[in-house]
């Protein structure tokens, strides 16, 4: 069997695993987002979102490490060095504790008087501020068991990967059963039920990794400078470009605030429901990453690209796949969803789906990137492209602009990182990228450009009601996904897919 083939066979199970993973955590996290802005109220559903947002910019080092250590143990392991491995372990866990305290420790500095500045209630300043500690405390604990996430993730034990997340949404279920019966403040609650849910599922990583993985358990006492060295020299490159890259997300909640905690609250329910629908082709792409990086680890660009095409190519189907009907009934879908709908959520919804499509083509890109770990370029450049963003929003909102214009000026940022990823990779791999544009961007957008024409002509035809969102559906996927395979499949995928019905119909005609 090919190295191709292997590969694609691989990652469809490791991907099956996280759509388990996923369709479970969506439905719980649809759910609860509903009964959850139903308890808490507009106004402090926003402050729980602008409070989780400032964190998110203080807790920029959590992507850096993320990425690094994630990088640095799937390079390893594919090179099958068991010393190498356990000294990048080490290593990693030790600078995640170190950092973890830092931020600590900055954070309850800093924090609660920046928290004092925004434009919140004067009645609700103490439970801003109770939120923002256990936020705090929670983003610690993420950043602290990131090293074991890492590791499973590159033993590709995506099952166990599935089971922690099935369990997090599942005590997510029991925070909303415990607002509605526990009478005290249900914010202060939240924030603090969901840092316990942290905790134990930080344990879990931690025992599961100790158990089963010896670089976890042989941890090396004795530093490995020049390891050290690497990856500071990797982390220091990303500082540049995640503080961007964060800069312009929780930026924009910032800047939404000048609008009220009301916006917030749109901007909160906008990220659930596209976050939902991304995590479809985030899926795909997590179980794509390892094999990547284990490629780029020996050398063998020409499959690592290819294998970047394809993971690009379908993690977009499955955005516009799920999207396209959302988005066109995206007014009735919100008002089944929620019992009150805050003004502006529709737009923002539909907006940050197209900002996900382009970051589902764009990720698979920075993915190879960040396997050849030569970051001072795509930082740079990353860094003024995000950062731009800020000002020109911030000029838009003070000449009379509506909220909606840092959304666009936002999402305009992306198609100009994707070209600039692209051409880095080229000069990093030799990545082919004009076939790239013609067989996978030109294609993706023909693809969900005939679906979505279709499903408007049903929207036009119908009253909205459920049946219309049926029709919807049910014609976008008639339509989709014949599309993907007569347009958007080349000779090789179509022939893996015929394979699989064909041995799918014989087992059948076996077992019947």
């Amino acid at each position: 069997m090919s190295i191709q083939a292997e590969n694609t066979k691989r990652i469809a199970k490791n991907t099956m695993m996280l759509y388990i993973r996923m369709m479970f955590s969506m439905v719980v996290s649809l759910f609860t987002t509903r009964i959850v802005l139903d308890i808490l109220g507009v106004e402090d559903y926003g402050i729980y979102n602008l409070v989780a947002g400032v964190v998110g910019m203080m807790n920029i080092v959590t992507g850096l490490l993320s990425q690094g250590s994630s990088r640095f143990i799937t390079i390893a392991l594919g090179k099958g060095d068991a010393a190498g491995l356990k000294n990048t372990f080490s290593a990693c866990l030790t600078i995640h504790l170190a950092l973890a305290f830092l931020i600590l420790i900055a954070g309850e500095a800093i924090g609660p008087q920046f928290i004092s500045s925004l434009n919140i209630a004067p009645d609700r300043l103490s439970a801003a501020r109770f939120t923002f500690h256990f936020a705090l405390l929670t983003a610690v604990l993420n950043l602290a068991y990131i090293p074991f996430n890492a590791t499973i993730i590159a033993h590709e034990r995506m099952n166990i990967y599935a089971y922690i997340a099935i369990w997090e949404s599942t005590a997510k279920l029991l925070v909303v059963y415990l607002l509605l019966v526990i009478n005290i403040d249900k914010l202060k609650l939240f924030s603090l039920l969901y840092f316990i849910i942290g905790g134990i599922t930080a344990a879990m990583y931690y025992l599961y990794c100790r158990k089963h993985f010896a670089e976890c358990r042989n941890l090396s006492l004795k530093p490995d400078f020049k390891l050290y060295k690497e990856i500071f020299s990797y982390i220091g490159w990303n500082t540049i470009g995640v503080c961007a890259f964060t800069m312009n997300t929780q930026g924009m909640t910032i800047l939404l605030n000048i609008f009220g905690t009301a916006v917030n609250a749109a901007r909160g329910i906008a990220t659930t429901a596209s976050g939902a629908i991304y995590n479809f082709a985030n899926n795909f792409m997590v179980a794509s990453r390892p094999q990547i990086v284990k490629l780029c680890a020996v050398g063998n660009y020409k499959e690592m690209n290819s294998l970047v095409d394809r993971t690009s190519k379908f993690a977009s189907y499955l955005i516009g796949f799920i999207g396209i009907p959302i988005f066109i009934e995206m007014d009735y879908v919100l008002g089944l969803w929620l019992k009150e709908v805050p003004e502006y959520t529709v737009v923002f919804t539909r907006l940050t789906l197209i900002q996900g499509l382009v970051q589902a083509i764009d990720t698979p890109i920075g993915i190879g990137i960040h396997a050849v770990g030569k970051m001072k370029l795509p930082n740079l450049t990353s860094a003024f492209i995000y950062m731009i963003a800020l000002p020109i929003s911030y000029l838009a909102i003070k000449s009379g602009a509506s909220p909606e214009a840092v959304y666009i000026v936002i999402i305009c940022t992306y198609p100009v990182a994707l070209f600039m990823d692209l051409y880095i990779l080229n000069r990093y791999t030799g990545f082919p990228v004009i076939p790239f544009l013609l067989k996978v961007v030109r294609t993706v957008f023909f693809v969900i450009a005939t679906a979505a024409f279709t499903g408007r002509l049903v929207q036009h035809l119908m009253d909205p009601n459920i049946l219309r969102l049926c029709f919807t559906v049910v014609i976008s996927c008639i339509i989709f996904l014949p599309t993907i395979y007569f347009f958007g499949m080349d000779s090789g995928e179509k022939r893996f897919i015929k394979d699989i019905i064909i041995k799918k119909l014989e087992s059948f005609k076996q077992n019947p």
